[in-house]
């Protein structure tokens, strides 16, 4: 009897903390197709206005050790940051076969859920992608209020 009247109390409050809550809800995103990149810091990126992308990208140095086209220049990619901001993840520069790929993007109240994949650091290589490259990876989404959680899944 008592566990019953202390399930029908708890019960709801947990409802009302997220116990309950709804799955989170796919947003759709744009992976930014970039040719140059400089070499960003390993981290994550969270980015929502042309001020934080521009020095984000200011931020990071234009060549890195193994760069294959040093000279190339690495312009600022143009995005609508009325209606969008950028995330992204950054593992270093390391070999091009590790790049992250962000594979999914949802959204649950005050929440934007990121999840990415890379084959670093012990992943299958091949001889065409054994040279240094900036492991990283941006994506467009929509416009958005909250925090962001970027979480790792398997390949």
């Amino acid at each position: 009897m008592k566990l019953t009247l202390w399930l029908a109390l708890v019960l709801p409050l947990l409802g009302a903390c997220g116990g309950g809550s709804d799955p989170p809800t796919p947003v759709p995103f744009q992976t930014l197709q970039l040719q140059a990149l400089p070499a960003f810091a390993a981290g994550t990126y969270d980015l929502r206005t042309q001020s934080d992308w521009s020095s984000a990208w200011a931020s990071a140095p234009q060549t890195f050790p193994g760069d294959l086209d040093p000279t190339a220049i690495k312009p600022v990619p143009s995005v609508d940051f009325q209606n969008n901001s950028v995330v992204g993840v950054s593992l270093g520069v390391g070999i091009r076969c590790y790049i992250p790929e962000i594979v999914e993007v949802s959204f649950r109240p005050g929440e934007l859920l990121v999840k990415y994949r890379s084959g670093e650091p012990s992943g299958p290589t091949t001889l065409a992608c054994l040279h240094n490259w900036p492991l990283t990876t941006f994506a467009t989404v929509p416009k958005f209020q909250g925090t962001v959680t970027f979480t790792r899944v398997s390949s």
